[in-house]
This record gives C-alpha cells, structure tokens and sequence, in this order.
C-alpha cells in the first residue's frame, strides 16, 4: 500500500512538473506573440503618421493657380436650383437636390443610350447611322442626335 502511495506521489509531482513546463512555454509564446503584435502595430502606426505627413506636405498649393471649370452637372444643378427656388420658394434642400437628379437622370440618360448606340453602329461598319438617326426625344444636350 505504501508503494502504491508513493507512485501516484511520484506520478502527481511528475505531472505537475509537466504542467508547470507546458505553463512556462505557452507562457513563453504568449510573450513572443504580444512581441510581434506589438511591433506590427508600431509599424502600422509609423506607416500611418508617414502617409499624414506625406499628405500634409503634398497639400501646399499655390494659391494662383486656378480652378477647374465646373462640370456639365454642376451648371445643370444651378440653373435648375434658380428655376426650382423661383417656382416653390418654400421647398427645402433635400427636395431640391432629389428633384435636380431627377431632372438631370432624365435628360442625359437618352443622350447615353444614343451615344453607345452611335458606337455600337460605328464598330460594326455602319457609319452612317448618326447622319441617318433622328432623336425621338427633344433634348438639347444630346450631340448626337438631330433635332
């Protein structure tokens, strides 16, 4: 009975000892792994303040130089906008803003299709198509079609 105490003490101490070594590896990579996540995060965070400094120096601008033009979009919306706030002057924003792309959807959307249209015609050798094409819709905007 005596010896049989003294093996499962033995074993006990045995797999305890084991357990420790297990504790002190994992430990071990536990350290090794918040290392590398430590130093990747630096890194990012190097990467990061490099590219804001980067940008903060590439946004000196001379002041002379000049604008661009506004885009087609941008003179439809303020001739749209004077029209809209003449006709419903108490109509907000939002409603405006919906409105104008409504509008603006509407009339290029036609000149779009016509436009594929002339190069789908073109590519397959029928070049006459933009001279022969009358527009159904009376747009102004739609270069390739006759009014």
């Amino acid at each position: 009975m005596e010896l049989y105490k003294q093996k499962k003490e033995e074993e006990a101490a045995s797999v305890k000892k084991e357990e420790e070594e297990l504790m002190k590896i994992q430990k071990a990579e536990a350290l090794q792994l918040l290392k590398k996540k430590e130093k990747t995060e630096n890194i990012i965070k190097k990467t990061k303040d490099m590219k804001k400094k980067k940008q903060k120096e590439d946004k000196v601008v001379d002041p002379n130089k000049p604008k661009k033009p506004p885009s087609s979009f941008l003179l439809f919306c303020k001739e749209e906008r004077k029209n809209l706030v003449q006709e419903r002057p108490d109509i907000n924003n939002s409603t405006i803003n919906a409105l104008i792309s409504l509008k603006w959807k509407v009339k290029i959307l036609p000149c779009a299709i016509h436009l594929s249209l002339f190069f789908f015609f073109f590519f397959l050798g029928e070049g006459e198509y933009a001279s022969t094409h009358v527009c159904v819709y009376s747009f102004d905007i739609c270069c390739f079609c006759i009014q």
